[in-house]
C-alpha cells in the first residue's frame, strides 16, 4: 500500500497531498532520525516515517542474506563493517530486490570510515532490471562519518549500497549500513 506522508504539524493545508501532482517537486532541507523514526523536513512540514512500516522491512538482503540488519526496522543496528581497497565501486553490505519495478521514496543511513590518508566514496545504486545500475546518491568522506540520505520518488526494482576507496593499495575504506528503507509512493 502506498505511503501518504502527513506532517506532524500541519502548517499549510494546501501542501497535505504531497504526492498528488508531481512526486518529485519538493525540497528536503534535512534528513536524520528521531526516536527510532526517520525524520525529514519538506518546506514547513516535519515528517516522521516508521522504518518498520517500509515496504522493504524484513526483505532479504541479496548482497549477503545473513546480514538482516539493513532491513530490520531499527535505525540503531548495524552489522560488522565490510572493507575494500578497491578504487572501483564494489558491493557494500546491503541490497534489496522489491521484485517489481515501482516508484519508491528511499531513506538510507550508512556509516563509513577510512584509513589515514585515504577517502571513501559511498553510493546508492538503483535498477529496474537487476542488470543496469544507476547511481542515485553519493557522498565522499576522509574520516569516520554517518550519512543520511533521502532519494525522492524513483522508479526501480532494486537498490544496493556500493563503495570505493580513493587510493587503493594499503589504504582501506569500510562501510556498514544501518537501515535502507523503501516506501512505495
Amino acid at each position: 500500500m502506498p505511503v501518504r506522508l502527513m506532517p506532524a504539524t500541519i502548517i499549510d493545508r494546501e501542501h497535505i497531498p504531497l504526492w498528488s501532482a508531481k512526486p518529485v517537486d519538493f525540497a528536503v532541507s534535512s534528513t536524520n532520525e528521531s526516536g527510532g523514526m526517520w525524520r525529514f523536513v519538506v518546506e514547513n512540514g516535519v515528517y516522521n516515517l516508521d522504518p518498520t512500516k517500509a515496504d522493504s522491512y524484513g526483505k532479504t538482503n541479496f548482497i549477503n542474506p545473513s546480514r538482516t540488519y539493513p532491513f530490520d526496522g531499527n535505525l540503531a543496528t548495524a552489522g560488522s563493517e565490510v572493507y575494500t581497497n578497491s578504487t572501483s565501486w564494489v558491493d557494500a553490505d546491503a541490497g534489496v530486490d522489491m521484485s517489481t519495478p515501482n516508484r519508491y521514496l528511499i531513506l538510507l543511513k550508512v556509516g563509513v570510515s577510512t584509513t589515514s590518508g585515504s577517502a571513501c566514496n559511498i553510493g546508492l545504486f538503483g535498477s529496474e532490471d537487476m542488470v543496469t545500475w544507476t547511481l542515485l546518491w553519493s557522498a565522499s568522506s576522509s574520516s569516520l562519518a554517518t550519512y543520511y540520505a533521502l532519494i525522492k520518488p524513483v522508479r526501480c526494482r532494486a537498490v544496493k549500497v556500493m563503495f570505493a576507496n580513493s587510493r587503493g593499495g594499503s589504504y582501506y575504506s569500510s562501510c556498514s549500513t544501518y537501515e535502507l528503507s523503501l516506501y512505495k509512493v
